[in-house]
């Protein structure tokens, strides 16, 4: 009887204004009054912002694997194995590997190596390439092409340059002004590029000196 009395005047307790003993115990006694969950007072820290992104990379150049240019057949030249070949732009040019790739592919500073014929200033009838690099910076006078041609000793492929020039025994007078024969128009590659003289893209005259190369043999490859 003395506990329902006790228990029964507690409820009235409650009723007359007052909490029950129970929410004055979880409010009451932990802390009346403490903002409740959701509370908008309570809000999540903002999220840090992103750190900014530069452009996605691309690839200015492929990577070219293969044998060297020093050991690209003159025959290959000659019968037009491939439009061009693909080059690095960088290193000893002889020393440079190089690969076919169709012209899609092709990237701005890629170098194109362009089959040729070449006529001496005295008078030799020689295989040749022309080395043809690109590059990306629009502000700076795109490299200038570089003529190849066929050596006899040391037997090989070089850029006629004063060097390379004299170390086959010959001058410069016996070299220039030189004759070069395109076998095709170069492909339309990107980058920055030097403009090729437009008598260079002479087909016909690609066959001719060609053919007097391989008939005259005063050339040996």
């Amino acid at each position: 009887g003395a506990f329902a009395q006790a228990h029964h005047g507690g409820q009235e307790q409650g009723v007359g204004g007052s909490e029950p003993i129970g929410v004055q115990r979880r409010h009451g006694a932990f802390g009346h009054g403490a903002p409740a969950r959701g509370d908008p007072k309570r809000r999540a820290p903002a999220p840090e912002p992103e750190p900014e992104r530069g452009p996605p990379f691309t690839p200015v150049r492929n990577k070219i694997s293969g044998p060297p240019l020093a050991d690209l057949p003159v025959d290959d030249v000659l019968r037009g194995r491939a439009p061009f070949w693909v080059t690095p732009d960088r290193g000893a040019v002889t020393e440079r590997p190089v690969a076919t790739l169709p012209a899609e592919r092709l990237r701005p500073a890629d170098a194109l190596l362009l089959p040729a014929m070449v006529r001496l200033r005295e008078g030799t009838a020689r295989p040749g390439l022309v080395l043809w690099p690109g590059h990306t910076r629009s502000d700076d006078a795109p490299p200038p092409a570089t003529v190849l041609t066929w050596g006899d000793d040391p037997r090989g492929w070089i850029a006629l340059d004063t060097p390379a020039i004299r170390a086959q025994g010959w001058s410069r007078r016996d070299v220039f002004p030189l004759r070069v024969a395109l076998r095709a128009p170069p492909p339309a590659a990107p980058g920055q590029r030097a403009a090729l003289p437009e008598y260079w893209i002479d087909p016909a005259g690609f066959e001719e000196l060609s053919a007097e190369c391989r008939r005259l043999l005063a050339v040996v490859w």
